[in-house]
């Protein structure tokens, strides 16, 4: 029996938005994904689409979402020299310190693919990470520091409330530790 998101995501949006979050009228909210990966998966979209709409409703006046592209990224790791993946975004680290420092919510939503990067070479994978982690190290700092801020929801989490049946991530994405 397929299950209808729009009747289980609305109220499943409303529980991140105001349990989770405890977003407060005039909190901005930002959505974001594994950053390493360029941001939020397709994958996520409807979920992204229920959280923000829920979000407005609290009182928020701005909604954004980091969208990443896992085939840009395999594409990266395709043509991009070795020299490249020490390196990462220059604008997005401190935009996102300034949105934790203005007091406003940061929402994660993992629905990557885990095994995007199996096969390609560990030197690229760990310089990616390392690179990445590096850069977001400030961010994650404020995170911590700032206590009702931030909250973070895994693949499992969205396919508890979907059920077994109906993963929120296609079979085909999800690791095998499903």
């Amino acid at each position: 029996m397929p299950v209808d998101l729009d009747r289980l995501l609305p109220p499943y949006s409303e529980l991140i938005v105001r349990v989770a979050l405890n977003l407060q009228p005039g909190q901005r909210l930002i959505i974001i994904g594994p950053l390493a990966y360029g941001g939020l998966s397709i994958d996520a979209a409807p979920l992204v689409r229920h959280v923000t709409e829920a979000a407005y409703k609290a009182g928020s006046p701005y909604v954004e979402s980091i969208w990443g592209d896992e085939a840009l990224t395999l594409l990266r790791f395709a043509h991009a020299p070795q020299s490249s993946f020490d390196q990462f975004s220059r604008w997005l680290p401190k935009a996102l310190v300034e949105h934790v420092e203005a007091g406003d919510a940061t929402l994660s939503i993992y629905a990557n693919d885990p095994d995007l990067l199996a096969g390609q070479p560990m030197e690229r994978v760990s310089g990616m990470q390392r690179s990445s982690s590096l850069a977001l190290s400030p961010f994650r700092e404020q995170i911590s520091r700032r206590k009702g801020v931030s909250a973070s929801i895994a693949e499992r989490a969205v396919d508890a409330a979907l059920g077994d049946d109906q993963p929120a991530v296609p079979a085909r994405r999800r690791g095998s530790g499903h």
